[in-house]
């Protein structure tokens, strides 16, 4: 999948890779790879490529954070989705923009179960066209916002390659449980090239960084939810 591309790693099993878009059609947008040729044809490297996408892919596809049960109520209703403001950029980049990619155990606690509305406590991180929006978490200083607004560490549950899901971290949370979640979903609802990790991730407020979920707390994969 990565051979002949320049790609970077993120955290665990997460790669940012990257396209130039073309242009716009009626029905959506034409985007293409950029591969290791490209970058030799335009005499560029890792570290300038970066830069541009970080500059130009929140422009291209600005950040759009909803609540998920504002999603699934609207829906019903059909009525517009309410977002959520982290950025007011506008307008349009000419090429890379970022992409990320990547790949209920008996007697556990599923995530949120307990809870009146889970979905009450939970967001979806993605961009304004819905398409290859889990990206947004490399956005410059997208996470720690998001984390001031909800007042500390959060949870990325890696919904597909067109979203995240966040999750306030407050509690008591099973780390198994959740990744044996996430593994069904894709295996049962998830187009196979839509699905973006197993794995469930973590933002540390103070470090600024994303962190393999179960690798925090006492080494048995559970932390404070």
């Amino acid at each position: 999948m990565l051979k002949g591309i320049p790609y970077k790693g993120v955290c665990g099993d997460l790669t940012a890779v990257f396209s130039i878009v073309p242009g716009q059609r009626e029905y959506g947008q034409m985007t293409a790879k950029v591969t290791n040729r490209h970058m030799e044809l335009w005499g560029t490297d890792m570290d300038a490529l970066w830069r541009l996408a970080e500059e130009n892919t929140p422009k291209l596809y600005p950040v759009k954070w909803i609540r998920l049960q504002d999603i699934l109520t609207e829906m019903m209703e059909g009525l517009p989705v309410s977002e959520h403001p982290l950025e007011d950029g506008q307008g349009e980049a000419m090429s890379s923009p970022m992409e990320i990619s990547g790949k209920e155990s008996p007697g556990k606690e599923t995530p949120g179960a307990g809870r009146e509305n889970p979905a009450g406590l939970m967001y979806v991180l993605t961009n304004t066209v819905n398409i290859r929006g889990a990206a947004a978490i490399l956005y410059p200083g997208v996470l720690k916002e998001i984390a001031g607004q909800l007042g500390g560490d959060f949870i990325i549950f890696p919904s597909s390659i067109h979203e995240a899901i966040l999750a306030k971290a407050k509690g008591f949370f099973d780390w198994e449980a959740a990744e044996a979640t996430v593994r069904e979903i894709n295996l049962k609802e998830v187009e196979p090239g839509d699905i973006l990790s197993d794995t469930v991730y973590y933002y540390h407020q103070v470090k600024d960084c994303i962190m393999v979920a179960r690798e925090i707390g006492d080494g048995t994969g559970s932390i404070l939810w």
